[in-house]
């Protein structure tokens, strides 16, 4: 839900989105990065971007639909 970090064997992939019960949503792909440092990086990035513009209770997966 939300942030999906999973490791491969080049580094980590990155999954924006999601939700689970009654209406699931797939994930989106965002970024492959090579090291843990970046995750962090990215991660942040992220959540404060979602931070300043999602509106009030948008859940990831409808911020990420209506930006992309």
């Amino acid at each position: 839900k939300d942030v999906g970090i999973i490791g491969v064997d080049s580094g980590f992939e990155m999954y924006i989105g999601g939700n689970g019960g009654i209406k699931t949503e797939v994930a989106e792909f965002f970024v492959k990065v090579k090291t843990a440092e970046e995750v962090r990086e990215y991660n942040g990035a992220f959540l404060q971007l979602y931070r300043e513009e999602a509106f009030y209770l948008e859940r990831t997966v409808h911020y990420m639909q209506r930006v992309g």
